[in-house]
């Protein structure tokens, strides 16, 4: 709960640091999907995707992860159908040693740490490992998924992704 809250609440300038690894869903159960708990719910949720004017909600703070892990991500794509992952959409800031296991993100723009990148962003020795990324848009030139970002924007400001690494994950398109 205090990660969504995390994500949710910073528009900018806030710092976090992870200190223990964070357990989303159970990912030990076989076929956990099947009861995970999305990351995205109307009611119920993890976090809410839009702020109260509507509008998509945009994070700016910077995260340390501390050498941990967030285990769990689950974005079925039915809430949020864009910009799945474990922040939806990062408009400023920074997330440093900061690893993502076992998410699951079906969108367009899906990604294990940031589903799109907007101005100037850094993010820095970084995992995402054991992970199904799909992008589900059927649209020619809308099509991104990675295993980082699923999208960075040609918006004149410079992200810098350095020192990341991905493997063990399946990335798909919608055709």
């Amino acid at each position: 709960a205090e990660l969504a809250w995390m994500v949710n609440t910073a528009g900018g300038g806030k710092y976090f640091k992870l200190t223990n690894d964070i357990y989303v869903n159970d990912v030990s159960v076989e076929n956990w999907t099947e009861t995970a708990k999305p990351w995205f719910v109307k009611a119920t949720n993890w976090m809410t995707y839009k702020n109260s004017s509507g509008a998509d909600k945009t994070f700016a703070g910077h995260i340390d992860g501390n050498g941990h892990t967030v285990y769990g991500i689950y974005c079925d794509g039915s809430v949020g159908k864009v910009n799945n992952a474990l922040i939806p959409i990062m408009t400023g800031g920074s997330i440093k040693r900061l690893c993502v296991s076992d998410a699951v993100c079906n969108s367009r723009f899906s990604g294990g740490i940031v589903g799109t990148l907007y101005g100037s962003v850094t993010i820095t020795d970084c995992v995402v490992k054991n992970s199904t990324l799909i992008n589900t848009s059927s649209t020619n030139g809308d099509r991104a998924s990675g295993g980082i970002a699923g999208y960075a924007s040609h918006d004149g400001k410079t992200s810098n992704i350095s020192g990341c690494a991905t493997f063990d994950n399946t990335y798909s398109t919608a055709t």
